[in-house]
């Protein structure tokens, strides 16, 4: 039993990590990986906590490398998509002069899973899913991501710059 759970440790480490697609796919830069995995890791817990969705999460890198969080520009939770343009909103008005990357993270369901919206400075976005399944206990385990390129819409525009 206790290898069982060592095994199942390790594997909820690993997938909470890995985010490089394979065979000269798009790849996520070092600093959208430490914005995934913030992201996702806050998932985690919510979704163990709670048992349901957590909506939307965002999150931004400072230049000096420090890791915080996006307040939606509303109080009462929305639905995902709501929420997540309300992050998208308090990016580009408040947080885009102080972010050198921004992620946000949207619940969908258990079966569509998490899609994170990640953007540099630079102008490059990335689309991630990250299915994800609940385990004995409420654990949340969350499978291999897919990545795609997508359209900058937070900090390329001017971000408040």
């Amino acid at each position: 039993m206790r290898i069982v759970a060592i095994l199942a440790a390790a594997f909820i480490a690993a997938s909470a990590f890995p985010s490089h697609a394979e065979n000269g796919q798009v790849r996520l830069t070092p600093e959208m990986e430490r914005i995934q995995h913030g992201l996702v890791k806050r998932a985690s817990l919510l979704l163990e906590r709670y048992g349901t969705t957590f909506y939307a999460l965002g999150l931004y890198l400072t230049p000096d490398g420090e890791l915080r969080e996006v307040v939606p520009r509303i109080s009462a939770p929305l639905e995902p998509a709501l929420m997540a343009d309300s992050l998208r909103s308090a990016v580009r008005e408040f947080y885009g002069s102080k972010a050198s990357v921004v992620g946000i993270a949207v619940d969908f369901s258990e079966k569509e899973g998490v899609q994170i919206e990640l953007e540099d400075l630079s102008g490059r976005c990335r689309l991630v899913r990250r299915p994800y399944k609940f385990e004995q206990r409420g654990t949340v385990i969350f499978l291999a991501p897919e990545i795609s390129s997508c359209e900058p819409s937070m900090l390329s525009d001017g971000g408040g710059r």
